[in-house]
């Protein structure tokens, strides 16, 4: 029965996707579904997107999966009782500041309420995945508004608008991992997305903030560190340089610095007592960079294929460790990434394309990757779709936000880590999809630029 359900939602997703697809590039251009809709009609329809949207997600909301449940009710209670300082060194592996005041107001406003948190009752796995089912809803809006800022004077654009926030809304795996399985991808996938899409609209300034926001919330946002960087070359160095802009720039990126260590404050200093132990700083990322050390944890990609799928990454790969060849991977993707944004010509619809990249290039080839990681690309690729609208844009977007359902079911559902065995088939054919998508997006990017060249 459940094999059942998973291939008919896949399939029903994959059905919907493709009937967008014809309808927004159909054979004969003039039967384009483009037509227009007034603003007023378009703001009822993603209410009700969204509202259809949060219905769907409310029943799993109930249901309780051993995710990271545990520890957020476990944090949330301890910050109650303990306070922050010395959490970073009570606990091994750990998020970063901004999730865990997070975890503090929801058990604050919980005991105001005088809700007790029970592990596995629906209400407190409720009230837990609500901060990441918001999120999924505010990605949605987010590419609805960003459709209508990009193309505002056309016809389509609430068309476009609407169609976006649709197909990413009702993504089953959205639902499945914020809804279901309770993750919080989808927070800092928001700040992700935010962030990109304010370089593009050269709103530099407010990406800094934003992207402080996103490593906060997890520090898997610095895998597109090179993009914001790309875009202060791009529109601080490269555009109207001006030592009032450079300094304007370099102050606002520091502020957006200095806020980051200050929400580490407290939980390095005790103010009654006076104890500052800023060594806990340290404490959190060395726990956060060598946690996980495995090749692969149930990502499926290069490393699934090869079968070194939960290995030690310190574990042999021809001349050198699956760890330095992670290592190697990333230089290489870094460098790539600059080639790109050369390549592209500043381009600001590169922008998001460079950043899903950078994003599914390490899902791909790095070490300690885990099968959600890729999902903060999906975001990225939708923009990129809204940036420039076209088949192979879409299709780049559509094709990760189908397989990656797939990767986190076998992941959670069928082989977790207790059931995975290196003889089983189906990792290592999803491991070949997923490669196979990279492939695609490289494909894509790398043929844009050759029209760009013409």
């Amino acid at each position: 029965m459940k094999n059942i359900l998973i291939i008919g939602i896949t399939l029903a997703y994959a059905a919907l996707s493709a009937g967008i697809c014809f309808m927004l590039f159909p054979k004969n251009r003039d039967t384009a579904a483009a037509g227009s809709i007034s603003k007023e009609d378009s703001r009822m329809n993603l209410l009700l997107i969204l509202t259809a949207a949060l219905f769907l997600r409310l029943p799993c909301m109930l249901l309780n999966h051993d995710g990271d449940l545990q520890y957020f009710m476990k944090a949330s209670e301890e910050f109650l009782s303990q306070g922050f300082y010395g959490f970073f060194r009570r606990w091994d592996i750990v998020y970063p500041p901004f999730f865990e005041y997070l975890l503090f107001i929801i058990g604050k406003l919980s005991s105001a309420l005088g809700i007790t948190f029970v592990y596995g009752s629906k209400l407190t796995t409720f009230i837990f995945k609500i901060p990441g089912v918001l999120c999924d809803l505010l990605t949605g809006w987010a590419l609805y508004h960003m459709a209508h800022s990009r193309w505002a004077k056309l016809q389509y654009a609430e068309t476009l608008g609407l169609t976006l926030s649709l197909l990413y809304l009702f993504s089953p795996v959205t639902i499945l991992d914020s809804a279901y399985i309770g993750q919080v991808d989808s927070i800092y996938s928001l700040f992700t997305l935010l962030t990109v899409y304010l370089i593009c609209a050269k709103r530099l300034e407010w990406s800094y903030f934003t992207f402080a926001a996103g490593f906060l919330f997890k520090y898997q946002i610095i895998f597109i560190t090179p993009v914001l960087i790309f875009g202060i070359i791009h529109q601080v160095i490269l555009t109207d340089f001006s030592w009032k802009r450079f300094f304007h720039h370099l102050w606002t990126g520091l502020a957006a610095i200095g806020c980051i260590l200050l929400s580490y404050l407290p939980f390095l200093y005790q103010p009654s007592t006076g104890e500052f132990r800023p060594g806990d700083f340290f404490l959190t990322f060395g726990n956060s960079l060598g946690s996980y050390g495995r090749a692969s944890l149930n990502a499926y990609n290069f490393w699934t294929l090869m079968g070194y799928n939960l290995v030690d990454e310190n574990t042999a790969f021809g001349p050198f460790s699956c760890r330095t060849w992670g290592t190697i991977v990333i230089i290489a993707l870094v460098c790539a990434s600059i080639a790109l944004f050369l390549k592209y010509r500043r381009d600001t619809s590169a922008y998001p394309m460079i950043g899903a990249f950078l994003i599914f290039g390490m899902y791909c080839f790095s070490t300690k990757m885990m099968g959600r990681y890729l999902f903060p690309a999906l975001g990225l690729l939708f923009l990129g779709f809204v940036l420039k609208p076209n088949r192979q844009r879409f299709l780049c977007a559509l094709f990760p936000t189908n397989l990656l359902f797939c990767c986190i079911v076998l992941d959670y559902l069928y082989y977790p880590y207790s059931a995975y065995r290196p003889e089983l088939l189906m990792p290592r054919i999803m491991s070949v999809l997923v490669l196979g998508c990279f492939g695609f997006l490289v494909w894509t990017m790398v043929g844009e630029i050759r029209e760009k060249s013409r």
